[in-house]
């Protein structure tokens, strides 16, 4: 679209990065699942939510518990400076494409969490809804929708 925008931004360790807008519409795929801990994810949501114009939309999909097969799962023993107890139910270490010298960090949300990050931008929440995968609930998308003016 003739108004659309591309950009690149640490949104995670530097919010201040992030284009102040107003925006009609903040697409967050392929993300929300790389950032570490809870509190980060919702600041994080709730940072991106403040960019909206009136009537503006965000959408943000989020791994599932649900759609976490294991097959690329790995024991947090293959790298190092880990405190297990710092984890999150759903943290994980992954493959990428098996392989064990690609190694990622990711974050497999349950219903919970998704209820509590549903909650954390103070907008109403427009639809939430389950997707993709063999199961069709790979994938959990949340979106927001600033109020407009009247």
């Amino acid at each position: 679209p003739p108004r659309a925008a591309f950009g690149t931004a640490d949104i995670v360790a530097r919010q201040d990065e992030i284009p102040t807008g107003p925006f009609d519409l903040i697409t967050v795929f392929g993300v929300i699942h790389h950032v570490p801990s809870e509190a980060r994810r919702i600041a994080l949501v709730r940072s991106l939510a403040e960019r909206l114009a009136p009537g503006g939309t965000l959408a943000v999909a989020f791994w599932r518990v649900e759609g976490d097969d294991g097959r690329r799962r790995v024991d947090w023993s293959h790298v190092d400076d880990v405190d297990e107890s710092e984890l999150e139910i759903g943290d994980r270490l992954q493959t990428f494409d098996g392989r064990l010298e690609l190694l990622r960090y990711t974050h497999f949300a349950n219903d919970a969490e998704l209820d509590r990050i549903g909650e954390a931008p103070g907008l109403p929440l427009s639809g939430r809804f389950e997707a993709d995968g063999g199961s069709g609930v790979a994938n959990a998308y949340l979106l927001w929708t600033r109020p407009g003016t009247e």
